[in-house]
């Protein structure tokens, strides 16, 4: 159910095991655009970890997302 919502724009295939609703993907957006506001354009992994309260692989993995920059 997960991949048809993706398909539709419904939600995004952030993590490769489960879709993500907008209003999370624009929430982890903003803190992301935060951090990088921190320190000149960049975003550190463990601080990424740390401000959304993910795992360390899953907050990566969240990251990657974005940089392949959907």
């Amino acid at each position: 159910m997960s991949r048809k919502l993706a398909r539709h724009g419904e939600a995004f295939q952030v993590l490769p095991t489960s879709s993500t609703l907008p209003d999370s993907v624009r929430s982890l957006a903003l803190l992301a655009a935060a951090e990088a506001h921190k320190d000149a354009g960049t975003v550190c992994a463990a601080t990424f970890r740390k401000a959304t309260g993910l795992g360390g692989k899953r907050a990566i993995q969240v990251l990657e997302f974005f940089n392949r920059g959907v």
